[in-house]
């Protein structure tokens, strides 16, 4: 990290795309700085009133009050060209920011296994319920995870908590000029994070003045650090949507929990599998599997399970007999339901510990 790795953020009009391009190129923020105005236009293909400011070595004041005011405040700073930027946020984007802001333990960028979690603001208890299961089985399963969200209310915050709960480091992407966050309310729910051994990040320096329209390019970040995106939650328009457009651009594996047939919350979840946009997914194991990952041996203990289920629940239950493992299609066949109705009744089924699904897809009935 150097002085004008920093300076470059703060050249007018350059972008994150225009300095990706000037990294391809020359290699270095200081060779940057170094070839003249008439090598960066020729070269790079920028403009020429943006290399004129680069050749004039605009943002150097500023460049070096911002990393006087980052040591200040305990914050790191990264640039792409360090061995301590997320390697994974690299590989098959062309708009990654140059220079990241870190609290924490930077080594967590670089975690073996990264996953995303994303999902609507507005959720249901059930996505709280699918984040602590999904993320506590990862974590006893799966050497090196890392959860990587947003820090957002909903969907967000239980994938962090979830991850604190199972004892694993979580990366919160934030909007904001660290070490503030945003939400306010979630300042708290930031210090956990840090003192677990997480990272609050943010590509925003000083200069940048909220205006409500950090959230997208934020939402960028969340979907390249991972390995994969899985979808909770998310309204038929929710911005965990256009999250996983992103992540898919970026070549990133998606994946989404179906949720019941007509559930708001789960419109745009179930659009997504509908349309082969997501992979389908209900346990840990879904996840691995998508992602390529070695699972490890896990506890065995099963979760007391809930006496209460919904009518599409009992009618799957009633589907089995006594020590009978079926697929989903055959269930749907006997309870004349479609399949989106009985992987949603399934997966709500495992999270009561009512069944469990089976090495191959298939599923068991653990209650009597």
């Amino acid at each position: 990290m150097t002085v004008e790795d920093a300076a470059l953020t703060f050249v007018r009009g350059l972008g994150a795309r225009g300095t990706v391009r000037l990294m391809e190129v020359f290699g270095s923020a200081r060779a940057v700085y170094e070839a003249g105005a008439d090598r960066l236009v020729a070269e790079a293909e920028l403009n020429a009133g943006i290399a004129r400011r680069i050749s004039s070595r605009e943002g150097f004041a500023e460049a070096e009050r911002e990393l006087r005011r980052c040591e200040r405040e305990g914050i790191r700073v990264v640039a792409s060209t360090d061995s301590d930027y997320p390697q994974t946020m690299l590989r098959g984007t062309s708009d990654y920011p140059h220079v990241l802001y870190v609290m924490g333990d930077v080594s967590v960028l670089n975690s073996a296994h990264m996953l995303s979690i994303v999902g609507t603001r507005r959720c249901s208890v059930r996505s709280e319920a699918v984040c602590m299961k999904i993320v506590g089985e990862l974590a006893e399963r799966v050497e090196g995870l890392c959860i990587v969200s947003g820090l957002a209310f909903g969907v967000d915050s239980h994938a962090h908590r979830a991850a604190l709960a199972a004892g694993v480091p979580t990366v919160a992407f934030v909007p904001s000029v660290l070490p503030g966050v945003v939400p306010l309310q979630h300042t708290r729910l930031a210090g956990d994070i840090l003192s677990r051994g997480g990272a609050i990040v943010s590509e925003l320096n000083s200069s940048a003045r909220q205006n409500g329209s950090f959230y997208i390019a934020r939402n960028r970040l969340i979907a390249s650090a991972g390995e994969g995106t899985l979808v909770v939650e998310s309204h038929l328009k929710g911005g965990s949507l256009r999250t996983a457009e992103m992540a898919d651009s970026y070549y990133r594996t998606v994946m989404a929990v179906p949720g019941r047939p007509g559930d708001r919350e789960s419109a745009g979840t179930n659009a997504l599998i509908s349309r082969n946009a997501a992979r389908l997914v209900c346990t840990a194991a879904d996840v691995a599997d998508s992602l390529d990952w070695s699972l490890g041996p896990g506890r065995e203990a099963v979760s007391e399970p809930s006496a209460e289920y919904s009518a599409e629940e009992r009618a799957v239950l009633g589907c089995f007999a006594a020590g009978e493992t079926l697929d989903p299609d055959t269930i749907a066949a006997r309870c004349g339901a479609d399949i989106g109705s009985v992987m949603s009744a399934l997966m709500m089924l495992e999270l009561a510990g009512a069944v469990r699904t089976l090495p191959g897809g298939a599923c068991e009935k653990i209650v009597p």
